[in-house]
């Protein structure tokens, strides 16, 4: 009698011929003793990503199951999550490494320890990160990353450090969102803080930097955080003009951050002054919710400088700005200035990006080629892209 099986690895992938066997091997030496279901969901690859897990299954006479639907991320972990036949789910991304000889069976004996102690099993745990081999995978702005990556702070956790959940949680907060071709991660994390709580088990996921290096880190970052800001602030116009500005591309591979911020005025503005004002109201108390970040980044320095590890940051800096910033940001008077700072910033913004059309320069963002999902819009039928 073969023992139930424990765990279900859900891994979404879209021509991820290249990364994908190397994850796959790290799950396959460490799946001795222990009953698991490895789920790859191809999203329509062109490449030949469902040809390499068919002969990775029969070089290893491993088990491991190829299902095959339309692209989108969210759909695509929910599409396998339907599938699995174990009651706890983790999901990881193509490019995911894993960093121990131990990590798989450690990780999972840490979750389940954390599972039976959460009241009605609302406990969803993450990885902290390590960045893998890059042109500039030593510079401090992934080091912080990586040590931010441990925090359990809104807007502080990604798809990219896996997710660990109990099957009958994800089925309670209805899975990943599947509107948006980019933003489940995000959601689903907020919905985690909402109803349950986060967990930061302690083995290290290694991910890749190939798409912050191919679109530059900065600008990568910088769009990535105003699609999380005008996500949070529930403000969806946003990500129709910003589909627009990825739809009007050249073959560039470096993003262009003009058209986001001119996508951003407009949507802003959108139905007039008080319309207007109540987005920028809206996004200023998302904003003042993230100045930790700040204060965290000083931590950061400060134990780069002395040689620790990212888990080695001590959040002195972090725990000040909770204790004595946090009450004054929440004011109403600390909420009107960022406001302000954010409309002159928009502002200023779309003039730049005015002045540089008007001269021929080209402000439209790079052809995203690397992101992790292609999706078909049901209205326009064209086709999107996502980090």
């Amino acid at each position: 009698m073969t023992d139930p099986l424990r765990l279900s690895i859900v891994i979404p992938a879209l021509d991820e011929a290249s990364t994908l066997p190397s994850l796959l091997d790290d799950l396959y030496s460490q799946q001795r003793g222990l009953s698991l279901e490895i789920i790859v969901v191809d999203g329509g690859s062109r490449d030949d990503t469902v040809a390499e897990c068919q002969d990775w299954a029969r070089r290893t006479g491993a088990t491991l199951r190829v299902l095959q639907t339309h692209a989108g991320r969210g759909h695509q972990m929910n599409w396998g999550a339907h599938h699995a036949s174990a009651d706890v789910l983790l999901f990881l991304h193509a490019d995911s490494r894993l960093s121990s000889a131990d990590w798989l069976n450690a990780s999972l004996a840490g979750f389940e320890q954390s599972l039976d102690r959460a009241p009605g099993g609302r406990i969803a745990a993450h990885h902290p990160l390590r960045f893998g081999a890059g042109n500039r995978g030593d510079s401090v702005a992934y080091f912080y990353f990586a040590a931010k990556s441990a925090l359990n702070l809104p807007e502080a956790i990604n798809g990219d450090q896996g997710l660990w959940i109990s099957k009958r949680y994800f089925r309670e907060l209805g899975g990943f969102d599947e509107s948006l071709p980019y933003m489940e991660d995000a959601r689903l994390a907020r919905k985690i803080f909402v109803t349950g709580r986060w967990v930061t088990l302690p083995d290290v996921l290694v991910t890749s930097p190939r798409r912050f290096e191919s679109q530059g880190l900065a600008r990568r970052q910088f769009v990535n955080g105003l699609l999380r800001l005008f996500d949070a602030a529930q403000c969806a116009a946003y990500f129709v003009l910003a589909r627009d500005a990825y739809n009007r591309q050249s073959a560039a591979s470096r993003l262009k951050v003009l058209p986001f911020v001119a996508a951003a005025h407009r949507c802003v503005w959108q139905g007039g002054l008080r319309a207007g004002l109540r987005r920028s109201w809206r996004l200023a108390t998302v904003i003042a919710q993230q100045c930790w970040q700040p204060f965290f980044f000083i931590d950061v320095i400060a134990a780069r400088r002395r040689g620790l590890p990212p888990r080695g940051v001590a959040p002195r800096w972090l725990n000040r700005y909770q204790r004595f910033v946090s009450p004054v940001m929440r004011s109403r008077i600390a909420i009107f200035g960022v406001a302000l700072a954010l409309v002159i910033t928009l502002g200023i913004g779309r003039i730049a990006a005015l002045v540089a059309e008007s001269v021929g320069f080209n402000t439209t963002a790079g052809n995203d080629t690397s992101m992790d999902v292609h999706t078909t819009d049901h209205s326009t039928k064209e086709e999107t892209a996502h980090k």
